[in-house]
């Protein structure tokens, strides 16, 4: 939203200094473009982001998440994960997914553990 409004303030800046060249200050056709493009950069860094991380689910009943890529870990938390938990997946290593909760917890689970889901 933040990048439409701005745009829009800079085009409408750019055509009235077309029209009224003395009326529209300059200084301020830069700052929008500026900020425009800041935002624009922004949403690019955001998109890609998202687009690169892959979603994935628990098809084990029970998994004892860990706090490396290695059963010599210590458990990243008191209870083992369930079947059915969902996550995203941030980096494979050595038969390891380092994941994501929805929570925003991190962990290391074994591969054959889970299943990686089409998005």
């Amino acid at each position: 939203m933040l990048f439409g409004g701005l745009s829009l303030l800079f085009w409408g800046l750019a055509a009235l200094r077309l029209f009224r060249p003395k009326w529209s200050p300059g200084w301020a056709l830069g700052l929008f473009g500026g900020l425009s493009i800041l935002f624009l950069g922004s949403l690019t860094v955001e998109s890609a982001t998202q687009t690169s991380q892959q979603a994935g689910v628990l098809i084990a009943p029970q998994v004892i998440a860990r706090t490396g890529d290695g059963q010599s870990y210590e458990p990243s938390f008191k209870n083992p994960l369930h079947a059915g938990t969902e996550f995203v997946l941030l980096e494979v290593r050595n038969e390891w997914n380092h994941i994501e909760l929805p929570d925003g917890r991190q962990c290391w689970i074994p591969t054959d553990s889970a299943s990686l889901v089409a998005l």
